[in-house]
């Protein structure tokens, strides 16, 4: 038996007799907007909004991904899918995000996968890195804090204080 599928005829399924019917399986198919395909470079304290269409059947399944690792709602970050549309968004951005994200369809007919690059600047990108001090009680945190390559600054920080 053959079968010639026309573009006006492809549905989920579709019924060939009463006893036999076909599946449509279509894989997934990830696209997005030409400026993502440079690096995203946000300044400190902006959103970051990465928006993909994606299309498949059965209706993919889709994942974001930093640095190979999986992300979740929370904490500042919201993931919306819908049946043709994801959007990944990172509110009040720092130095941490910057990297790699991904983004990952996956349906019974194959799987696609995205990546974007993010960069920050600006004058504010800092990161916090807490040391346990075995000759000190209290944690000691250090905020380090680039200014647009020009150098490093650091700041010593004990229970809030500066020291």
């Amino acid at each position: 038996m053959s079968l010639t599928i026309h573009a006006n005829m492809i549905e989920k399924y579709f019924l060939l007799s009463e006893r036999y019917f076909a599946v449509i399986l279509v894989a997934p198919k990830i696209e997005y907007d030409a400026q993502y395909k440079q690096p995203v470079a946000l300044n400190a304290g902006a959103t970051l909004t990465l928006p993909v269409k994606v299309s498949g059947v059965p209706t993919p399944k889709v994942s974001w991904y930093f640095s190979d690792k999986e992300l979740k709602p929370g904490n500042g970050t919201t993931i919306e899918t819908k049946e043709q549309t994801s959007k990944l968004t990172i509110k009040n951005t720092t130095g941490a995000n910057a990297g790699a994200y991904q983004v990952k369809a996956e349906n019974a007919a194959g799987s696609d996968k995205a990546e974007f690059k993010v960069t920050m600047k600006g004058k504010n990108i800092c990161n916090q890195i807490h040391l346990f001090w075995p000759s000190y009680p209290d944690v000691i945190m250090w905020l380090i804090c680039g200014r647009s390559h020009r150098g490093v600054l650091s700041s010593h920080f004990n229970n809030g204080k500066v020291v």
